[in-house]
């Protein structure tokens, strides 16, 4: 499956990236980056306020990394389409009276795909993200966590210099990623666990533009 997914992603940016850089003229071609950085990340929460009030007084952040490849398509203008493959962590942190602090690190393989509008060296990115679960935390019991995560991504960015570009980015899941379920003899409780993201990255271009 996780092989399967791969290939796939993979094929589903060259097939972009192949489109476009056919239909524009060769001074228009895609500008190819690296990226990696720092992220925090943390849960959101929903449903049962009894629930949710005591996953918030218990669930804590937890800083990930993030590393990927992407490619810049011109559409016109000022506007572009960015195509991205990353693997990056999410999750949260909770504690726990036996083992103390307890991380929950979840590693996601996501295809984020913005639309991109230069402002100057500024640079202001929008756009949805699917997320693969590849691996667990350690602190996973069973299969408890969703193997797909969907959010939206919100960047601002800016070039230090023609290849290197400094940004920041805002992820909000919008699927939630973990359900528990509390059943008694008076109702049926549950919470649902939605990752929130925050990136400190930066991005090198790894080609020239002609």
């Amino acid at each position: 499956m996780n092989r399967l997914f791969i290939t796939a992603s993979l094929c589903f940016i060259i097939h972009i990236t192949t489109a476009q850089t056919e239909a524009n003229e060769s001074a228009n071609r895609v500008a190819w980056y690296a990226s990696s950085g720092l992220t925090i990340n943390s849960f959101a929460f929903s449903g049962d306020k009894n629930f949710v009030k005591n996953a918030k007084d218990i669930y804590g952040g937890l800083v990930g990394y993030h590393i990927g490849i992407g490619g810049k398509i011109p559409i016109k203008g000022k506007l572009s389409l960015k195509p991205e493959l990353n693997l990056i962590t999410r999750g949260g942190s909770f504690e726990s009276v036996n083992e103390g602090q307890v991380s929950e690190k979840l590693t996601y393989l996501n295809i984020p795909i913005l639309l991109s509008v230069g402002l100057n060296k500024w640079n202001v990115d929008l756009g949805p993200t699917v997320g693969y679960k590849l691996a667990p935390s350690k602190a996973e019991s069973g299969n408890i966590y969703e193997p797909i995560d969907f959010g939206f991504n919100a960047e601002v960015g800016y070039a230090l210099t023609p290849k290197l570009r400094a940004f920041t980015r805002y992820y909000l899941g919008v699927t939630s990623v973990k359900n528990l379920k509390l059943v008694d003899q008076s109702s049926n409780r549950e919470v649902d666990y939605k990752n929130r993201t925050f990136q400190i990255s930066f991005a090198y271009q790894i080609n020239s533009k002609k």
